[in-house]
């Protein structure tokens, strides 16, 4: 999912989203042969910070500047769009301002209407949302979305996706396009072994009894998972497979572990 070169930035110019004043954030672009991406910034308050009551949101998002050609490019924006800018009902925002508008005008909306305000009342209610390069190569591009939020309640909550895209055309990487078939079981193995080591646990261990849930006790990796250069980062949510007080988990295989799995047609990283 290359960019496309100087000639194709008009075509993303023109796209609804641009029409959205963003604050440019003074950084270089990303870049990996023909492909580069921008991070551009946006934001959105409503009340008093400083002593409350207010709902304050912002998104730092990529932007697709150039690619390998207009197809590529047009189809990575529309991916990024799809992932990142959904709203409430499945919509996807016309570009990231609204996104913040939604979050804060609604919020805001509800707060304002509440007829006993509870102690929490004056505190802020924050959305924060990050979406950022991980890795890139000419074969592959991993991107990271960051959610946090707090809108009440006893903790803030927090959400880390993973998406991996081909520079060159745009598609999305899956799991299934860079294993052999009937991967599962023994990527599970290799997954397994790496979390008990993570976890300090011994190889007979139950799952359960040592405060982590799994379908039927068996470990089991998700699809949440970014590329890099030296192997696959699976990431599992907090609450995903654990209490809160486990937090979030993120697991590394490195390549050693699970070169024999890949496709000969992976080509990655």
């Amino acid at each position: 999912m290359k960019k496309h070169a100087p000639i194709v930035l008009l075509l993303f110019l023109g796209l609804p989203w641009a029409a959205a004043r963003a604050q440019q954030a003074p950084l270089p672009p990303f870049r990996t042969g023909p492909l580069r991406l921008e991070k551009v910034s946006f934001s959105k308050t409503k009340g008093n910070c400083n002593d409350g009551p207010c709902v304050t949101a912002s998104i730092d998002y990529l932007k697709v500047v150039s690619a390998e050609n207009a197809q590529a490019g047009a189809r990575l924006t529309a991916a990024i769009a799809n992932w990142v800018l959904r709203l409430p009902g499945g919509r996807v925002a016309k570009n990231p301002q609204e996104v913040i508008d939604e979050f804060v005008d609604s919020t805001w909306e509800t707060r304002q209407g509440e007829a006993k305000p509870g102690p929490s009342f004056s505190r802020p209610l924050i959305e924060t949302i990050t979406l950022e390069v991980e890795y890139q190569s000419p074969r592959a591009l991993s991107l990271s979305l960051f959610v946090g939020s707090y809108t009440g309640g006893a903790h803030p909550n927090e959400w880390l996706t993973y998406a991996n895209f081909r520079p060159a055309t745009g598609e999305r990487i899956h799991l299934t396009d860079i294993f052999k078939q009937g991967f599962t079981v023994p990527l599970n193995a290799v997954g397994e072994r790496r979390f008990r080591e993570l976890k300090g646990l011994g190889p007979q261990e139950s799952l359960k009894n040592t405060r982590f849930r799994f379908p039927n006790d068996q470990f089991q990796l998700n699809d949440n998972f970014a590329i890099n250069t030296y192997g696959l980062v699976f990431y599992f949510q907090d609450y995903e497979i654990g209490p809160h007080a486990e937090g979030p988990t993120k697991l590394f295989l490195p390549y050693k572990d699970i070169r024999d799995l890949l496709r000969p047609d992976a080509d990655i990283p």
